[in-house]
């Protein structure tokens, strides 16, 4: 089981590692920046989420224990709010971007308790 998941996450992904940082990006052409990352992510999962800023979420979202391939990490960079999303990707890991380092993934370990919570997109009504 453990290798399908890593060929999926390999696919769900590709082209995306290494993909430049673009503040307010919205386009994988010309780049994107953490939620414009997240859209595409949830994308490729089959979950259209809209463009919203970090943390401003409505009814469609769910706070979850245990994340599952294409649920949203939110994570406080800064302690003092929620600055930054990634997508859970499985086996530990999240697909991120910074200006730093572009599109990454990233063990969550990494981000220790910055990781403020996990919610899933549930799209309807």
């Amino acid at each position: 089981m453990a290798e399908v998941q890593v060929y999926r996450v390999g696919r769900m992904v590709k082209g995306l590692v290494g993909m430049r940082f673009v503040k307010g990006g919205r386009n994988p052409r010309y780049g994107l920046d953490c939620w414009g990352l997240v859209m595409e992510v949830c994308g490729r999962y089959g979950v259209k989420v809209p463009d919203v800023r970090i943390g401003e979420f409505d009814k469609h979202w769910e706070a979850v224990e245990v994340p599952n391939e294409g649920d949203v990490a939110l994570i406080a960079i800064h302690p003092e709010h929620v600055n930054h999303a990634g997508v859970y990707v499985g086996d530990g890991r999240i697909i991120h971007t910074t200006a730093a380092t572009g599109a990454v993934v990233t063990h969550v370990k990494a981000f220790g308790d910055r990781i403020v919570g996990y919610y899933r997109y549930v799209q309807g009504d």
